[in-house]
């Protein structure tokens, strides 16, 4: 018969007798309480009040022989549905001696009862390990998942749900591009990419989650050389799409005209379907303003731009958040998880944080998706549009994601929104 061990500690269970606990996430502030009365999901009682045969009630598999109450709190007033959560382990929050190898026996599992979809994205018990799961439902406020480790005979956790009901492509960029097929995964389906040969192994280095990839090229002040990812593999067509959110974390390193994610057959404004980019110090263009490239129904494509400067570039440039919605009427622009103004080019207008774009669908056309580049064409090195930087989480959805959404996956994916602070809790033997 099992009966539990180390269930709470004493800090832990006066923390929870006491409907209070200080947190160790910036996410919820100095000292302040793991529950907020109404507002909150998560229970004030300890979770291991009752017992049936030594096994708390709500433990939910004694095959799990760990688990550990995580509290994420959604800073916004918008109630999630199916948002993924970034989980970041460490030393420090996670003992992975206790744990199998790889961390396939880790499982999530939401106050009900519920599995969540889990996929480990990194994972390295010396240290730091990215995780992503699905929740089902975030109301604003805090709420609690259970984390459970320590089945020896656990098989690998399923992700196949995790990305498909909000997302159409992921891509995490965190190979190592050491086998000869260069393959870039997407997370989320089969909409998987290749990299060109001068991406290698050197070019792995650490991201917001989990690793990155650096985008240097061959030459790194040559413009007509460089490093870009295709989308080669079930191409992702657009023109059914009556809605779009772009996403990407980028570190811009040199300034120049560079492509971020881009759909388009030439470097005519007109002929995109999509883009994000920032521009160089050409004389017609801003230089290093964020721009936007969107073609609507059977029209050309229209560009947007932030105001200069938006995005620092240099050796020592901080990580940025881009997003780019489009709802069939309007689109929008946020830098780091906020509204970001921006306003037609070549147009004397005012920067707003809509501007009107009425249509009922994406145009499209058959060229494939690029990243770090304008496509895979290059006709000529003068129509290369190589980023010069990091690139991390590109992501491509036909839905116009919220406000709340997007600062919701910033906070996320930035290891502010989970309090891992509470204390394992262990079954015998």
């Amino acid at each position: 018969m099992h009966r539990a061990l180390s269930r709470l500690s004493p800090a832990l269970a006066v923390c929870l007798g006491a409907q209070a606990c200080a947190l160790d996430n910036p996410a919820f502030g100095e000292g302040e309480s793991a529950t907020d009365g109404s507002s909150s999901s998560v229970s004030s009682t300890a979770p291991t009040s009752s017992e049936t045969d030594g096994i708390p009630i709500d433990w939910w598999d004694p095959q799990w022989r760990s688990r550990r109450r995580l509290v994420v709190d959604n800073p916004t007033p918008e109630t999630l549905i199916d948002a993924p959560l970034a989980v970041h382990l460490d030393p420090t929050r996670f003992d992975y001696a206790s744990a199998a190898d790889d961390g396939h026996d880790l499982r999530l599992v939401d106050g009900s009862g519920t599995v969540l979809d889990l996929e480990i994205e990194r994972w390295d018990p010396s240290d730091s390990s990215a995780l992503w799961t699905r929740a089902p439902t975030l109301p604003p406020g805090k709420t609690e998942l259970w984390l459970y480790w320590g089945n020896p005979a656990a098989s690998p956790a399923d992700a196949a749900g995790l990305w498909a009901p909000s997302y159409d492509a992921v891509y995490h960029l965190s190979e190592r591009l050491e086998d000869p097929q260069r393959a870039i995964v997407d997370a989320s389906a089969d909409h998987n990419g290749s990299a060109s040969e001068t991406v290698d192994a050197d070019s792995s280095t650490p991201g917001i989650v989990g690793a990155a990839l650096l985008f240097k090229g061959a030459a790194e002040n040559d413009p007509k050389t460089g490093d870009f990812i295709v989308v080669d593999d079930a191409p992702l067509n657009t023109d059914a799409w009556s809605s779009l959110t772009l996403e990407a974390w980028v570190r811009h390193r040199q300034v120049g005209e560079h492509r971020i994610l881009c759909k388009s057959p030439t470097t005519t404004t007109e002929d995109h379907v999509f883009a994000i980019g920032i521009h160089g110090d050409a004389p017609s263009h801003d230089p290093t303003a964020v721009f936007l490239r969107l073609a609507v129904d059977e029209q050309e494509a229209v560009e947007f731009l932030s105001a200069t400067g938006a995005v620092e570039y240099g050796q020592d440039a901080p990580w940025h958040h881009l997003a780019v919605t489009w709802d069939g009427t309007d689109v929008r622009l946020y830098l780091d998880g906020s509204p970001e103004p921006i306003k037609p080019a070549h147009v004397a207008a005012e920067y707003t944080t809509s501007v009107a774009l009425p249509g009922a669908s994406l145009r499209d056309h058959a060229i494939p998706v690029t990243f770090a580049n304008l496509n895979d064409l290059l006709a000529s090195p003068d129509d290369a549009r190589f980023w010069r930087g990091e690139l991390d989480e590109l992501r491509l959805s036909h839905l116009a994601q919220s406000a709340a959404w997007i600062r919701f996956q910033v906070a996320s994916m930035e290891d502010t929104v989970i309090d891992y602070s509470g204390d394992d809790e262990l079954l015998d033997r």
